[in-house]
């Protein structure tokens, strides 16, 4: 997500600004209004277009500010670098809660709840550019990361990695692994070359270590360094957010072809200059001729 147009910051001062029309409207202006402008269907001096508006949209906006800053954030994704996990143009919602309740454009945490665990994906704020990251948590503060044949190392033990097969289709060759971080899977992708560097890392107090589970295609903490603490923005829920899409006339027999295509990407992978996502994996519940619920897995 693109940071150069603030929206948070322009959600609170909007917010803010409503408020303190509302406020100034109900303590000032509405007692000293002149009596001889009584609107008779209100029984009161009528409101400027300003402060109605302003009245109107407060609350609206406030329930908005506190569903984006405090509890859930849609994200939608930028870059294939989390693949196979999630797609390029997935959406996905972002637990605002489960890292601690932050203030909202500065991102102080005001109340503690958890941690970031190994295995977590995590959006955040790199410390080179002011854009949203989604990546895998890797490394905690203290850890010592170690990258040895495209293989991790945390604190001198070994996550086991097990071979699942070729990617279907991939130039070049892509090779399929599940990744072991203690009880937890997942799901990466690396390329067939060998890497005979041996990278090691040490993470500071109050930083992480975040890696893209394809592997070789990911800016991540081997190139620019480590997540800080107070630019965490939140935890991936786990899967993707349902969507109704409206197939504009297609038949159901006609997308269900298109789905069972063999070799589909995964759910949420959308066809350029197309309506049509490509699935492998999803339930359709026909509604009417030309609208389709997909609930994604």
């Amino acid at each position: 997500m693109d940071l150069s147009i603030n929206f948070p910051l322009i959600l609170v001062m909007l917010t803010g600004g409503c408020g303190l029309i509302w406020l100034v409207e109900y303590v000032w202006l509405a007692p000293r209004r002149p009596k001889a402008k009584i609107n008779p269907d209100q029984g009161r001096a009528k409101q400027p277009v300003v402060v109605e508006y302003a009245i109107s949209f407060f609350p609206v906006l406030l329930f908005v500010l506190v569903l984006r800053s405090f509890l859930a954030e849609p994200f939608q994704i930028p870059s294939g670098s989390m693949i196979p996990t999630l797609e390029v143009g997935d959406f996905i919602l972002v637990n605002k809660f489960a890292y601690g309740i932050r203030l909202p454009v500065v991102g102080t945490k005001v109340f503690a709840v958890g941690d970031p665990a190994r295995g977590d994906a995590m959006v955040f704020i790199p410390p080179h550019q002011e854009d949203y990251f989604i990546k895998r948590v890797v490394g905690l503060p203290g850890d010592r990361v170690r990258y040895q044949n495209k293989v991790l190392y945390i604190n001198n033990v070994e996550q086991v990695q097990t071979y699942l097969g070729k990617v279907p289709d991939s130039r070049p060759a892509q090779l399929r692994f599940s990744e072991t971080f203690g009880p937890l899977q997942h799901e990466i992708h690396r390329n067939q070359y060998q890497d005979a560097r041996v990278q090691e890392w040490l993470v500071p107090s109050g930083h992480y270590f975040m890696m893209g589970d394809n592997r070789d295609q990911s800016s991540d903490s081997r190139y620019w360094g480590f997540a800080s603490e107070d630019k965490i923005v939140g935890k991936a829920f786990p899967g993707r957010a349902s969507v109704l899409i409206n197939f504009l006339k297609l038949d159901h027999k006609h997308i269900k072809e298109i789905y069972e295509k063999p070799g589909s990407p995964k759910i949420g992978h959308y066809v350029p200059n197309t309506k049509i996502p490509i699935v492998s994996d999803l339930k359709l519940k026909k509604l009417k001729k030309e609208t389709i619920i997909i609930n994604f897995a």
